[in-house]
């Protein structure tokens, strides 16, 4: 557990007193250094609690007095120190300054009047140096009394010292006066006033030199302590700026009245006039270019408050084309221009047609101008009209605006066309400003396709003309270019398949320059797999029941050519491509090649895990397609032939079911599963590794419980004996699979970075789990009820109708019909549903839907079939059959899909949670927390994030925890956790509750409740506020008076919503502690 500043104050006051005692100046100079830094620690600490510094054994209080005695030890230097000592100092305090000029009345600081104690020694020796000093000294002094606001201001005397400073002949002591004066009047209303009157007089003195009146001028942007002031203080300056200042003082008077204005949203908007204002006006180029970045800056922090107009766009277009100014400031109009074009389309106050046609063309001249720069800015801000205008296009103006995205996208190929001639024909290396603004181009493209797929076709038939442009260019210049062209054809063509769109009259193209590609690459493999893909699976079919042989062939024959160039690099980058595209054939013989050429342990470990599992799944591929896999095997140990054609033939190959039976091959796949069972030894046991180890966990269980199914429902004969069993396994059954969608829905909300393509990938594996679970507990719902049995299958459905919901599938409003009238249909993740994903993402998520379908059809009609021969009073063994042979079809069904692997799963990093420290918010006795028989458990905890990135980070604002404890439970490690299922199941369970908590919502479920709640388990919760280093305390009371005497370990798990309203998990990283209960003596 990291230590907090407050348990450090002491260490540090004793470490600066040692340093500034030394005789050495450089060892006074460095302690003096390092105690800036800490200050600012400990001026960002809340005040701690009692039970916070019982943990760290602080006295209440202790961490504020060595505050106290640090600052008072500086000042102490301040006061008998030589000059450069004081600067040091002064500059430990200026540190400061930040905090109280953000927080204005609101400061809480090192430096408030709330946590100095003993300000009137600190007073007096600043007031010492002032009076015993000369300019220089008095300056210094000043400058202190600035810092010191929070206590200053309100003596009568420092006031005097510091408005009498004003009028002193020597321009640092006036300097320092105006610095002290503004620091009070961010804090004092009375103060401001009166400063507020000297200001004018200063600014438009004669006799001021220009440092006194520059300082003056700034000054005047930190009278802000109330509105009113504020207000005052505006109209001040505006007169100043409009009436009285030369040119020269302008731009520092707009910069002050901007800074002033950003503190309030009306003042903010007087001052965009201002500023847009002086633009239209024949101003000086020197008055405009500070105009323009003063609204960049405004606008930049929050554009909200002020809604653009035509004539507004006009000024700001006028000024991107003004040759009088800097070319910086030009840009910055063009980014102006593009935030409010933005805002306005937020808002909804789109652009009448005739001004959106003006502004196009404009931005197009613009699109053609030599500056890099403005090129980009005002492509940019064409793409950003393409995208956000269609719903303005799909209304129908009298202006034609319905070609808007290929006039855009034209527009930009144009410009990267431009830049292909341009290189084609040099020798000279491309430059990486050039590089650059080529990959730019082709991302804005990527923009438009992504926004209205339907452009994805103009934009491809644009990107193979280029592609025959670079063909003649042979330099690595054009190499280069030709590797982003790829990089853009693969996106774009895999856009198009996850739409299910595919333009045959680009195919004969398409495949025209597969043909043509003689080096093998990593992108050239991609966009060849993908040609491929539309060829042979054309992304309409279900591709489950189907193996796709013939680009399993055309991957394994570009990776053999891949190792033949010694292109291990890529070679593995297909290797992970293939395992996300389930080409497991394709991968295992990449792996395998990878593992023997591997010399270092921890990347040969990695290799031989990728292999094994990719072995296993091929196992399963061969399983369900002997023949064609039989042909696939024969590839694996071909030699390379280039007279091999490109586009493999599927003509005559059988790719379907040939009779397959699961009860045929069980053993094989139980053998399958022990494979996967010993990967978990292969890696290391950190938490380096835990997605891989968990994912691998859920692959075997779900494997287990389908072998374990296909047992219960292979048995020959169930008599009316037995029937009763059968029941309960067949719900054993349906509550192992609700289980594991609930733990994929764990992963995937327990890695913050996960992209929305391995998020649809596992939310895909637990729609499917789901959908055995509902499938299984269907047969519990007709069948015939037996004594002592009552099946309740109304949670299952509403957890899977739920998951379709979101899935975006078109045949769930037809699972409606299974429900009753009055559910309330509440999924896991409910309105916490991470936002990365969205409802399509390609071949797997077709497979998913084609699966449910089935399903559904299936269900439709054992429904029906169910119904008529109830009605006839059918036998129980004629129902059973129906219902089992369903069943053994979905299993198989299931089984064929063909896995992928999220892109997250090749991430190695350590992952993201929390550790929870525990102590006794009694009296310690020791390390070991003990309570009579009887008695509550009363906690003080200490959360801390690990492994969270910065910006991350500042997103969580609140952690909210829950702790559990049952009488009985397995015992763990306090200090670390490593992966186990029972772990997994703990984590999916308090994660269920936690949830709830967070949302607020207790959910009733009449019948059997699918969810096992440990019986007597005592839970309790607890909200942690975050502070900067990801630490936060709480406190938590357990009713545990009913438990027996024994040993006792907490359980423990944790979660946020972050500022878009997502909730998220959070790891436990280490385990509860281990508590006592014992009888009193």
């Amino acid at each position: 557990m990291e230590k907090i500043p407050a348990a450090c104050a002491m260490e540090w006051s004793i470490e600066l007193d040692k340093g500034l005692r030394s005789k050495h100046a450089d060892l006074r100079k460095l302690a003096l250094e390092k105690i800036g830094p800490r200050l600012q620690q400990l001026s960002l600490e809340p005040t701690i609690t009692k039970s916070v510094a019982d943990i760290y054994d602080l006295v209440p209080g202790e961490d504020r007095i060595f505050t106290n005695t640090i600052i008072l030890r500086l000042c102490n230097a301040l006061e008998n120190g030589d000059n450069q000592t004081r600067r040091l100092v002064l500059k430990i305090f200026l540190l400061e300054l930040k905090q109280l000029e953000e927080m204005n009345k609101g400061y809480k600081g090192i430096l408030s009047k709330e946590r100095l104690s003993n300000s009137s020694e600190i007073l007096r020796r600043l007031k010492s140096v002032f009076y015993c000093g000369g300019f220089e000294e008095k300056a210094l002094a000043l400058r202190m009394f600035g810092c010191m606001a929070d206590v200053s201001k309100d003596s009568l005397e420092i006031r005097s010292l510091v408005l009498s400073s004003l009028d002193s002949l020597d321009d640092r002591e006036v300097i320092a006066a105006l610095f002290a004066s503004s620091c009070f009047s961010l804090l004092a209303e009375d103060f401001a006033c009166i400063f507020l009157q000297l200001l004018p007089n200063i600014i438009t003195s004669l006799r001021a030199s220009a440092a006194v009146v520059l300082m003056a001028v700034r000054a005047l942007s930190k009278i802000r302590c109330t509105f009113d002031v504020a207000s005052r203080a505006y109209k001040v300056g505006r007169v100043l700026v409009t009436d009285l200042l030369e040119e020269g003082l302008k731009p520092v008077m707009l910069s002050s009245l901007t800074i002033l204005a950003s503190k309030f949203c009306i003042l903010s908007s007087q001052q965009v006039s201002l500023l847009l204002e002086l633009m239209r006006q024949e101003s000086s180029p020197l008055v405009k270019e500070r105009s323009v970045n003063c609204l960049y800056l405004l606008i930049s922090r929050d554009a909200s408050y002020f809604t653009a107009r035509m004539e507004d766009f006009a000024v700001l277009l006028l000024v991107t084309e003004d040759v009088n100014l800097l070319l910086k400031y030009q840009y910055r109009a063009l980014r102006i221009l593009h935030r409010l074009l933005c805002n306005s389309i937020a808002n909804g106050t789109f652009l009448e047609a005739p001004d959106l046609l003006k502004l196009i063309q404009v931005f197009k001249r613009i699109s053609y101008s030599p500056e890099k720069e403005k090129r980009i800015l005002s492509l940019q801000v064409l793409v950003e009209i393409a995208c956000k205008y269609q719903n303005e296009i799909a209304s129908g103006n009298e202006h034609d605006l319905s070609m808007l995205d290929d006039f855009v996208t034209t527009t930009v190929f144009d410009q990267i066309m431009s830049l292909a001639e341009k290189y084609s024909d040099t020798s000279e290396e491309l430059t990486e400003m050039i590089s650059t603004e080529f990959k730019t181009l082709l991302g804005f493209s990527l923009q438009i396709t992504k926004n209205n797929p339907s452009a994805g076709f103009f934009a491809l038939e644009k990107a193979l003309s280029l592609i025959d442009v670079l063909e003649k260019g042979s330099t690595n210049s054009v190499k280069n270019l030709h590797s982003s062209m790829f990089r853009f054809l693969n996106i774009s063509l895999a856009n198009i398949l996850e739409t299910r769109g595919v333009n045959l009259d680009l195919y004969p193209r398409l495949i025209t320059l597969v043909e043509s590609i003689q080096e093998t690459s990593y992108e050239r493999f991609c966009f060849t797999i993908n040609v491929c893909k539309t060829k042979h699976d054309g992304c309409f079919e279900p591709s489950n029941r189907k193996l796709r042989i013939c680009t399993e062939i055309k991957a394994l024959r570009l990776v053999k050519k891949i190792f033949e160039e010694i292109n291990y690099w890529d070679a593995y980058k297909i290797g992970i491509y293939s395992c996300c595209e389930g080409l497991w054939f394709c991968s295992a013989f990449i792996f395998k090649k990878l593992v023997g050429l591997s010399k270092l342990n921890v990347y040969n470990s990695w290799f031989k895990f990728l292999l094994l599992f990719s072995a296993s799944e091929t196992e399963i591929r061969l399983l369900l397609f002997p023949k064609p896999g039989l042909q696939l095997v024969q590839e694996l140990n071909k030699e390379v032939d280039s007279s091999e054609e490109d586009i493999v033939s599927c003509e005559g190959i059988n790719n379907d079911y040939e009779n397959v039976n699961l009860h045929s091959f069980e053993g094989k796949l139980c053998r399958v599963c022990e494979t996967l069972h010993s990967l978990d030894q292969i890696l290391e046991s950190n938490f380096e590794f835990y997605l891989q180890r968990w994912f691998v966990s859920l692959r075997v269980r779900f494997l287990e419980s389908v072998i374990e199914l296909n047992r219960i429902i292979s048995k020959s004969e169930i008599g009316n004996g037995n029937l009763k069993g059968f029941l309960l396994d067949l719900f054993s059954c349906t509550i192992k699979f609700t289980h594991l969608a609930k733990e994929y829905d764990l992963v995937a909300i327990s890695y913050l970075e996960t992209d929305s393509k391995s998020l649809g990938i596992i939310s895909s594996l637990a729609l499917v789990c789901s959908l055995l679970a509902f499938c299984t507990g269907f047969l519990l719902a007709f069948l015939p009820r037996v004594d002592g049995t009552s099946f309740s299958i109304i949670p299952v459905l509403e957890d899977l109708f739920g998951r379709l919901h979101g899935f975006g599938t078109e045949t769930t409003p037809r699972w409606q019909q299974f429900l009753p009238p009055d559910s309330e249909v509440i999924g896991l993740l409910g309105s916490f549903q991470p936002r990365k994903y969205k409802g399509h993402f390609g071949t797997f998520h077709n497979d998913c839907q084609s699966l449910c379908e089935f399903a559904l059809t299936g269900l439709d009609q054992l429904r029906d079939s169910f119904t008529k021969e109830l009605l006839e009073d059918a036998s129980r063994s004629t129902l059973l059959n129906k219902g089992v042979g369903f069943l053994s079809e979905v299993l198989l069904n299931c089984i064929g899909l063909n896995l992928r692997l999220p892109k997250c799963f090749f991430k190695i990093r350590p992952s993201i949670g929390a550790e929870l420290f525990m102590f006794d918010s009694g009296p310690r006795k020791g390390s070991e927390i003990s309570i009579s028989l009887g008695s509550h458990l009363s906690l003080t905890l200490c959360i801390q994030l690990k492994n969270v990135a910065d910006h991350t980070l500042s997103s969580i604002n609140q952690v909210h925890c829950i702790i559990s404890v049952s009488p009985s439970q397995t015992f763990s490690s306090p200090n670390a956790i490593n992966f186990n299922p029972s772990i997994s199941k703990e984590m999916v369970e308090l994660n269920t509750k936690l949830l709830q908590y967070v949302k607020n919502v207790s959910r009733r479920v009449e019948s059997v409740n699918i969810d096992e709640v440990e019986v007597g388990s005592v839970e309790s919760y607890a909200s942690f506020e975050i502070n900067g280093r990801g630490q936060g305390f709480g406190s938590c009371l357990l009713d545990i008076s009913n438990f027996d005497e024994g040993l006792y370990q907490i359980k423990w798990h944790s979660g946020f919503v972050d500022e878009k309203g997502v909730y998220w998990s959070l790891l436990p990283l280490n385990a509860g502690i281990v508590f006592s209960i014992k009888k009193t003596e």
